[in-house]
């Protein structure tokens, strides 16, 4: 049902830890290599790897690769599960809470998402080719985004949403969600279409989002 924005919270879109954005940085060097043996943190409590995985670089607005619309997976192959892995890894090493694949200049329709808090064990949720079902409600979240840098804003979204993807095994799964758990799938949706958060806004709060990347951009080259 609909109902009164809530007072804003400060949780952001992309960041894991005491909002919904990203405060860490993010990763704009070329591909590093990880070794890791044991357990891989989020990806899976029952998922052990023993080999290198890759750090993506992450896109940072404008760049038009972020408003491609993404494409189906026609099948899910060993090259997509270690895209998962890839993505997952880059997201926790950002760090935050949602990354979609589009974000790192693949056109398909994958999110990583884990919402988590700090203290609680890693639950790292993945979505292939998702679609959402329903929304109800109204909520508002400070969000940001690993592909908006030192930004982040008030941004509106249903209280509730129901959506339907694809699991690793290329299960079917359907999931209602609130909160912030709603709120990452509605961000990382928005990515698979093209949309960004930055749309959502006034004009004279995209000029001051857009002034904040480049700041923020400035201050990473100059690091």
């Amino acid at each position: 049902m609909a109902g009164a924005a809530s007072v804003p919270s400060t949780i952001c879109a992309e960041g894991r830890h005491g909002s919904f954005c990203e405060f860490g940085r993010g990763v704009a060097a070329p591909i590093a290599q990880r070794d890791r043996g044991g357990p891989i943190a989020g990806v899976g409590r029952r998922c052990y790897l023993f080999r290198a995985m890759a750090l993506l670089p992450i896109l940072k607005y404008p760049d038009p690769r972020l408003r491609e619309a993404a494409k189906p997976v026609e099948k899910i192959t060993p090259e997509i599960l270690e895209l998962v892995e890839n993505m997952a890894e880059t997201m926790y090493d950002a760090p935050g809470c949602g990354l979609a694949a589009n974000q790192i200049g693949v056109g398909l329709r994958i999110f990583v998402i884990d919402t988590a808090a700090e203290d609680e064990p890693s639950d790292l949720r993945v979505f292939i080719n998702p679609e959402i079902l329903e929304l109800d409600g109204v909520q508002v979240w400070e969000e940001g985004c690993l592909s908006f840098p030192g930004a982040t804003e008030e941004i509106k979204r249903a209280e509730r949403v129901k959506v339907k993807a694809l699991d690793r095994d290329g299960k079917e799964f359907t999931l209602e969600a609130d909160g912030l758990l709603a709120v990452a799938i509605q961000h990382e949706n928005d990515h698979l279409n093209g949309v960004l958060m930055i749309d959502k806004l006034s004009a004279l709060k995209k000029r001051m989002m857009s002034k904040k990347v480049e700041k923020a951009k400035a201050e990473e080259a100059r690091a």
